[in-house]
C-alpha cells in the first residue's frame, strides 16, 4: 500500500524535529549535533522549519549552529528557504533577545544586495555548487536588476521579517537604527545607494517611530555624497588643468629650444 505524500512528509517533518531536539539536548560534542550543523549549512527549508519549532532549546553555547543559521545566503536562496529562514529568525528573536543584533545585522546587510541566479548551463550538481561559491560578477552568475521581481521578492521577505520582529519587540528599534546607519553605503555605486534608500523608506512605513531618524539619515548622507562628488569633480578638474598647463609649458620650451 502506497503512503500518501502528505502523510509521508508529515512523518518526515516530525522526525526532523525529534532529531533536532535530541541533538540540542546533547550538546556540541556529539556527532549528531555536527550532522545538524552540516545540514543547516547545506540549506533546505524543511530543516529551517523544523528548527523554528525548537528554538527554545538553542543555547548561547550552540555557536556553530548559530553561525550556520545566520550564514544563510538570502541573495542565492529560493523563496521557500527565505520564508522558512524568516520564520526561524523571528522565533529566535522572540525567544532569545541576545540574537536581535546579529539578526538585524544580517537582514540589513542583505537589504543592500541583489539576487544572483545560477547559470542554467550548469546542469551538473557539482558545477552548480561551484557556481554558488563563485565570486559575484563572474561569468558563473548573472546579476539581477535591482528593480526585478526576484530582487523585490527577496526584499519583501526581509522586510516582513524585520517588521514582525519589531512588532513582537517594539523596543528593538533602538538596536536596529545604529545598524541602518552603519550599513549605509558610502563609496558604492549610485545603484546600490538608491537600492538602500528605497529600502530605508520602506522601513519607515512599518516603523513610524524610526521615521524621523531614518529621513534625517538619508538627507545627511545624500548631502555628504553630493559634497564628496563635488570635491572629486573639483580635484579631477584641477589635475586636468595641471596636466594641460604642463603640456603647454613643455610645448613652449620645445618651441624656444630651451628643453635641454
Amino acid at each position: 500500500m502506497e503512503v500518501e505524500p502528505a502523510v509521508s512528509e508529515e512523518k518526515l517533518a516530525h522526525a526532523r524535529v525529534t532529531f533536532i531536539e535530541s541533538c540540542l539536548g546533547r550538546g556540541e560534542r556529539f556527532r549528531e549535533y555536527n550532522q545538524l550543523v552540516a545540514q543547516i549549512q547545506r540549506g533546505g527549508f524543511q530543516w529551517f522549519r523544523a528548527l523554528a519549532q525548537t528554538v527554545s532549546l538553542i543555547r548561547p553555547t550552540h555557536t556553530s549552529l548559530s553561525k550556520a543559521i545566520l550564514a544563510f545566503d538570502w541573495a542565492k536562496g529560493d523563496n521557500d528557504s527565505r520564508r522558512a529562514c524568516s520564520e526561524l529568525l523571528i522565533n529566535l528573536a522572540s525567544v532569545h533577545p541576545h540574537f536581535l543584533i546579529p539578526i538585524f545585522t544580517i537582514l540589513v546587510r542583505h537589504l543592500n544586495q541583489r539576487v544572483y541566479k545560477i547559470a542554467e548551463k550548469d546542469s551538473d550538481p557539482k558545477c552548480r555548487r561551484m557556481s554558488l561559491e563563485a565570486k559575484e560578477g563572474t561569468e558563473e552568475e548573472s546579476e539581477k536588476d535591482v528593480d526585478s521581481k526576484e530582487v523585490a521578492a527577496m526584499h519583501e521577505v526581509l522586510h516582513q521579517t524585520i517588521s514582525t520582529i519589531l512588532l513582537l519587540r517594539p523596543t528593538a528599534g533602538t538596536l536596529l537604527l545604529p545598524i541602518l546607519i552603519k550599513r549605509f553605503p558610502h563609496r558604492s555605486s549610485f545603484v546600490e545607494q538608491r537600492l538602500y534608500v528605497k529600502n530605508l523608506l520602506r522601513i519607515t512605513e512599518y516603523a513610524p517611530h524610526l521615521r524621523e531618524e531614518i529621513l534625517l539619515l538619508i538627507v545627511e548622507r545624500l548631502v555628504s555624497l553630493d559634497a564628496s562628488s563635488n570635491y572629486r569633480l573639483y580635484a579631477l578638474h584641477t589635475q586636468t588643468d595641471e596636466k594641460i598647463a604642463g603640456k603647454s609649458e613643455d610645448g613652449k620650451r620645445l618651441a624656444t629650444g630651451s628643453m635641454f
